[in-house]
């Protein structure tokens, strides 16, 4: 058998204002970006921003992969470039060509 809480559960925030008849954008939090004109990025814009900045390095990684020859496995390439792109992915991307 199942006890019931003494104590009303409390709701989440986002369900105790939707009840209340709060906009969701009321709720999020801000985060002060240093440039210039301090503007401010509630939690969605926020995390609007990262979701941007991760399909960019996407595409950029994307892009750069088709230096690679056609649509060999990654045991198939010459060697010279699967040590290339180990080092570029390793962090060695500035260093790579001034041996």
């Amino acid at each position: 058998m199942r006890e019931e809480p003494d104590e009303p559960r409390e709701l989440p925030r986002e369900m105790e204002a939707h009840e209340r008849g709060i906009p969701f954008s009321q709720l999020l939090e801000e985060y002060e970006v240093d440039t210039e004109e301090h503007f401010y990025l509630g939690a969605y814009e926020r995390q609007l921003l990262l979701f941007v900045q991760a399909r960019i390095r996407e595409a950029q990684f994307a892009d750069a992969w088709h230096i690679l020859p056609g649509n060999l496995p990654i045991d198939q390439q010459p060697w010279w470039k699967t040590e290339v792109w180990g080092r570029y992915l390793a962090g060695y991307s500035e260093t790579i060509g001034k041996e």
